[in-house]
């Protein structure tokens, strides 16, 4: 005979599980929202260099919210050692999924460490250009110039050479300028120099 008493304690259990757990995420939620908005308006934060600034926002950002992920976890009766004995026996598959991941997140920090760019300068890869508009935990943002978005995974940005339009305050450019054979070479000169002065 089927015990309904029990079944309905067992439902309303899970539903009490479930109504909590979703008052966590939505309260988490917000928490999280309004301190990385409190973080990034100490002025410690904001003496940091913008890229910093950008690759911090996104690693506490990602940190919290798997914390409130395994709270919710938690909330809803999954025990966490079982996640963990799960994790652990399925080691290597997870490790084979997340080594793109952990490639962009060492990258992430082989950028900040080694500065080959910052946000603000212009770059070029080899495929790919345009100006830094943010460094984040696993993948880089450039803006072109004609106003596309482009993210590109932090590992390509490292593995291929990088080439910083902005590095220095000037820079040389060559430009080719023709002008008929029979055409006065003073006058020729002097409206390039007028022009480059102007």
């Amino acid at each position: 005979m089927v015990d309904w008493r029990k079944i309905l304690d067992v439902l309303t259990d899970a539903g009490i599980r479930i109504f909590h757990a979703a008052i966590v995420l939505l309260i988490g939620w917000f928490v999280i929202k309004y301190f990385l908005k409190w973080i990034t308006s100490l002025k410690g934060f904001k003496r940091m260099d913008v890229s910093v600034q950008s690759f911090l926002r996104s690693l506490l950002n990602v940190t919290f919210k798997l914390i409130l992920l395994f709270s919710i976890i938690s909330i809803l009766g999954v025990p966490l050692t079982s996640i963990v004995t799960l994790l652990a026996s399925a080691g290597l598959a997870v490790g084979l999924a997340l080594q793109g991941a952990l490639s962009n997140f060492a990258g992430g920090f082989m950028i900040l460490i080694f500065k080959p760019f910052k946000v603000g300068d212009y770059i070029y890869n080899g495929e790919y250009e345009g100006t830094v508009e943010s460094i984040n935990v696993f993948y880089t943002r450039l803006l072109t110039v004609d106003n596309k978005a482009i993210t590109i995974p932090n590992k390509i940005i490292i593995d291929e050479p990088i080439t910083n339009y902005s590095a220095q305050d000037k820079r040389r450019v060559d430009l080719r300028i023709r002008a008929s054979f029979d055409a006065d070479v003073e006058l020729v000169k002097k409206i390039l120099y007028d022009t480059a002065y102007n």
